[in-house]
């Protein structure tokens, strides 16, 4: 089939007698400079590419191979611009997964659940079956608190507790001016 821009070709195909459609084989390049579309299956053997700004696909289902989606491909110099997933979720605010550029660093628009912890907002909590939660400093072994702290239970310390010069060992109280 040999088309010009200013000509429309249709093509249907029908097997002998039986009324079903038959396949159209092109051996070349298919160059088509206005507006198509495909009604029915569409099968590449090769590589697809898809030029442009957008690309909507409409299926429910996408099924990728490859185990890594790379996003913003055309990054070539310092990258400045945030990347992520966000979710459609319909009357309720949309989630997201996004890369921070600027400060480097990953954002949740919600709670972010990590094996057995869960971050949430100024939250820290655990999910374990036995329900503690355990911190572990690196390096010297302290975990520093800024600010207040309240505890509404029990504290069981194992070790020595270190307050603004009066040092919790045991029974002993004693200074440490």
């Amino acid at each position: 089939i040999h088309m010009v821009a200013s000509e429309q070709a249709i093509v249907d195909v029908y097997k002998d007698g039986d009324n079903a459609w038959g396949n159209v084989d092109v051996t070349g390049n298919i160059d088509v400079s206005k507006n198509g579309s495909v009604v029915g299956d569409f099968a590449v053997g090769g590589n697809l590419t898809v030029g442009g700004t957008t690309t909507t696909v409409n299926t429910e289902t996408i099924t990728i191979q490859d185990n890594i989606i790379v996003l913003n491909s055309n990054a070539t110099e310092i990258p400045t611009e945030n990347a992520g997933i966000e979710i459609e979720r319909g009357n309720s605010d949309n989630a997201s997964v996004l890369w921070i550029e600027s400060d480097d660093y990953w954002k949740t628009s919600d709670q972010l659940r990590v094996d057995n912890l869960k971050f949430d907002g100024n939250t820290i909590s655990t999910t374990n079956a036995n329900g503690n939660l355990v911190l572990s400093a690196n390096g010297t072994g302290v975990i520093d608190i800024d600010t207040k702290m309240d505890i509404d239970a029990s504290v069981y310390i194992d070790g020595f507790l270190d307050v603004d010069n009066i040092k919790l060992d045991g029974n002993t109280i004693t200074s440490t001016n």
